[in-house]
């Protein structure tokens, strides 16, 4: 299962994101900021620490 969505982020999100980027380390650019989305969600929607649950989306946009 990973593997299938290690190759999806890699190929689809992360590539396009990278490119966006540029550079010499834009693969790994674009991985960590995915990385930083990806935490932000789980903290926020799964886990519910209250401090991200509680912001609404605007301010988080901010």
């Amino acid at each position: 299962m990973a593997d299938i969505v290690r190759k999806g982020i890699e190929e689809h999100a992360a590539a396009r994101l990278a490119r966006l980027i540029g550079g010499p380390e834009g693969d790994l650019r674009a991985q960590l900021g995915l990385s930083l989305v990806a935490g932000t969600w789980l903290l926020r929607t799964v886990v519910g620490t209250t401090a991200l649950a509680a912001a609404d989306d605007e301010r988080l946009t901010r």
